[in-house]
């Protein structure tokens, strides 16, 4: 209670003191919060303002990642399927040029196929040793079955090498191209 008396007191005289005060220092007051309440009002709307901008740009570069991950999605995927094409080029490759090996060297080992002799294979022997029995086919030139199969599979794994080859080369020229 002696609360409640002390505020109106306090009250009584803080009205007693206001009626008191000449208009000017109404004015002035008055003026003063005018002034504030404006610049409170310019103060939100300066800071609306800035973040409608802020809001703006964070919008642009949103829309800017979201393009550059799709286009990035869609790069990837056009990679992944060249990709796909060009191994099952070289798996088809493989096979077709294996099969081949294989039945070339099986057409070797059978005696229909022969090796195109560029030079003669021919030992130096002497005279006496050319002659003389036992001696390994010395007027006949040309290689022997198992050398001409080693060949085959020695320019069948060449070939592997030069269509893997082709392949990275296929696959870096697919990469580095642009989408």
């Amino acid at each position: 209670m002696t609360f409640l008396l002390m505020l109106r007191l306090f009250a009584g005289r803080l009205l007693t003191f206001l009626r008191g005060l000449p208009w000017q220092a109404w004015a002035a007051l008055a003026l003063l919060a005018g002034g504030l309440f404006y610049g409170h009002l310019r103060y939100n709307a300066g800071q609306a303002n800035v973040q409608a901008k802020f809001d703006a740009y964070r919008a642009d570069i949103q829309a800017q990642a979201d393009k550059a991950a799709a286009d990035a999605r869609g790069k990837e995927q056009a990679q992944r399927a060249d990709f796909a094409a060009i191994q099952s080029k070289l798996v088809s490759e493989n096979a077709d040029a294996h099969a081949e090996i294989d039945r070339l060297s099986a057409d070797l080992a059978a005696g229909r196929v022969r090796l195109r002799s560029r030079f003669a294979c021919r030992p130096v022997l002497p005279a006496a040793a050319a002659g003389a029995p036992g001696s390994s086919q010395a007027g006949e030139g040309g290689l022997r079955d198992a050398d001409a199969e080693f060949l085959v599979r020695l320019a069948g794994q060449a070939d592997d090498t030069a269509r893997q080859l082709a392949t990275c080369q296929a696959i870096l020229k697919s990469e580095r191209s642009p989408p």
